[in-house]
């Protein structure tokens, strides 16, 4: 089974009105087992925040909780180590990573999981660490 990681956007693209074709695949491919999906802790966060400006708190939460209960997603602590490689991501590519980002690429990095994300430039990134890393980007 595929390990991937999910960012924030993925799960934002998925909530959408306008899903596309392939994410849908990725979560029938999570809801059938043939990807096992990790999602970074802060990351829910951040999609909540996202769904809450755009449909209000109430629904923000109903369509989250929708998606955690009915895909089996595992939910990821990171540990000390992980949030210093964070850190340390962070304070290499501040101008064009996120905090959430800089997590989600740590542990992708760490645990070898894809990871699928919506965004545009990472692999542009000039680095030797990123460009171990294994992308799936999704357009909205």
């Amino acid at each position: 089974m595929k390990k991937i990681c999910l960012d924030a956007g993925v799960l934002d693209l998925y909530l959408s009105e306008t899903r596309t074709k392939q994410v849908k695949m990725l979560f029938d491919d999570v809801k059938n087992r043939t990807a096992h999906a990790h999602v970074v802790n802060p990351v829910l966060s951040e999609v909540f925040f996202h769904q809450c400006t755009t449909r209000g708190a109430k629904e923000a939460a109903i369509q989250l909780r929708n998606v955690l209960d009915n895909y089996p997603i595992e939910l990821v602590e990171l540990d000390v180590d992980l949030l210093f490689s964070a850190g340390k991501l962070r304070c290499q590519h501040a101008s064009t990573l996120s905090y959430i980002d800089c997590m989600s690429i740590a542990y992708c990095l760490h645990s070898g999981a894809e990871f699928h994300t919506t965004e545009k430039t990472i692999k542009q990134i000039p680095h030797n660490t990123l460009a171990r890393l294994r992308v799936v980007r999704y357009a909205w």
